[in-house]
């Protein structure tokens, strides 16, 4: 019951982390977007 317990707080630990890190590279993607247009428009 324990062991079921631990695995199952450490299947949603991985996922926390994974739909964190994929938040992170979407936010990273974003600035980067922003950054590229942003040169776009001031060089235009």
């Amino acid at each position: 019951m324990a062991l079921e317990a631990i695995s199952k707080i450490q299947q949603a630990e991985s996922t926390a982390k994974n739909i964190l890190d994929k938040a992170v590279e979407n936010s990273k993607q974003i600035i980067s977007d922003a950054q590229v247009k942003g040169n776009e428009e001031y060089h235009a």
